[in-house]
C-alpha cells in the first residue's frame, strides 16, 4: 500500500469515510480491524469489537455462527466468500452485504481474513419493488406470465399438476356501460374469489385482459373437480345479480411430462370456451321463459 506522506496523519478519518466497512480477522476469526462498528453488532459498552468473533457480537446468534463457520472455512480451504442477510434491528429491516477474501503471507498461507461489509438494503428494495412489479400484475396483485421465473411446474415432482383456465364473462359491457373503473373492481372481485377457492400451493395468475390461471402442483382430478366447484359456487353470488357476468371455467389436469404444460393450458382453455358458450345457452333459455 502506497500512501502520500501528508495522508499518513488523517488515515484514521479516510477509513472512516468510506462509504463500506473495512474489516481484518486473524486466522481464528477475531476482529483485528475494523473502519467503524454499526449499530446492527453488539460492540459492548467500549463499542468494540476487536478480539471479538462474530457469534460474540451479532444480536442473531444463528447468524453469528454461520459467519464464523465462514471464516474457518475460508482459512482452512482459502475461498473467497459474498452474502447477503437480512439483519432487523428497531424492527427495521437490513440487508447486510459481506464480502470476504483470505490474506496469504509470503509462504502462502492462510494468516487472515479482510472483508468489506455494505448495507445493501436500498439496493435490495429496488430489486424487490423491480422483481414485484415485473412478476406481477398490478391491478390484481397476482402473478402475470412472468411467473415462470420463479415458479417450474415442469418436473415429476409437481404431478399430477391441475390448471384451470377462467374467463370473466361481461367484462366488455361492464366497460362499455359503466366505464373501466368498474370494470377493474370486477376483474379484482374476479382475483379475490380465486384467491378465496385455489388450495395452499397454488399460483394464481393473470393471464390476459380478462383471463386467469390457477395452477396447483400434486392436485389430481377429483380435487380440481371440487375447485373448479367451489370456484362456480362462489361466483354464483355476482352472475345471480346479471347472468352476463361471472367466470367460465375449464381445467385440465397434467399427469405425465410427455404431455406439455402448453397442450394441458390448450386443453383447459378449450374447456373454459365450452363453458362460457354453455353458460350463454342458459342465459338465452331464461330469457326465453322470461318473455314467454
Amino acid at each position: 500500500m502506497e500512501v502520500k506522506k501528508e495522508y499518513t496523519p488523517y488515515m484514521k478519518d479516510i477509513f472512516r469515510a468510506l462509504p463500506q466497512t473495512l474489516f481484518i480477522k486473524d486466522a481464528e476469526g477475531r476482529y483485528a480491524f475494523t473502519t467503524k462498528v454499526c449499530d446492527l453488532v453488539n460492540g459492548g459498552a467500549e463499542k468494540s469489537i476487536i478480539g471479538k468473533r462474530d457469534y460474540e457480537i451479532q444480536f442473531d446468534k444463528e447468524l453469528g455462527m454461520r459467519y464464523y463457520k465462514e471464516d474457518m472455512e475460508i482459512v482452512e480451504k482459502g475461498i473467497s466468500t459474498h452474502t447477503i442477510d437480512v439483519v432487523v434491528a428497531d424492527g427495521e429491516k437490513h440487508y447486510i452485504e459481506v464480502m470476504k477474501n483470505p490474506i496469504y503471507n509470503d509462504e502462502h498461507e492462510v494468516i487472515g481474513i479482510c472483508g468489506i461489509c455494505n448495507d445493501a438494503t436500498e439496493l435490495m428494495n429496488i430489486r424487490e419493488k423491480y422483481e414485484q412489479l415485473s412478476l406481477h400484475d398490478s391491478l390484481t396483485g397476482l402473478y402475470n406470465r412472468n411467473y415462470i421465473v420463479r415458479f417450474n411446474f415442469d418436473n415429476e415432482k409437481s404431478l399430477p399438476c391441475s390448471y384451470i383456465v377462467c374467463d370473466c364473462n361481461g367484462l366488455k359491457i361492464i366497460n362499455d356501460q359503466y366505464g373501466h373503473s368498474i370494470g377493474d373492481e370486477y376483474l379484482c372481485k374476479m382475483a379475490e374469489i380465486l384467491k378465496k377457492t385455489a388450495p395452499e400451493g397454488s399460483v394464481i395468475i393473470r393471464w390476459g385482459g380478462d383471463e386467469f390461471v390457477v395452477v396447483t402442483p400434486g392436485c389430481d382430478e377429483e380435487l380440481q373437480k371440487d375447485i373448479i366447484k367451489n370456484i362456480k359456487e362462489e361466483q354464483k353470488i355476482i352472475s345471480e345479480k346479471d347472468g352476463r357476468i361471472g367466470l367460465a371455467v375449464g381445467g385440465a389436469v397434467r399427469t405425465e411430462l410427455e404431455v406439455s404444460e402448453c397442450d394441458v393450458l390448450k386443453l383447459a382453455d378449450e374447456r373454459m370456451y365450452a363453458d362460457k358458450t354453455e353458460c350463454k345457452k342458459t342465459l338465452s333459455q331464461k330469457t326465453l321463459c322470461k318473455i314467454s
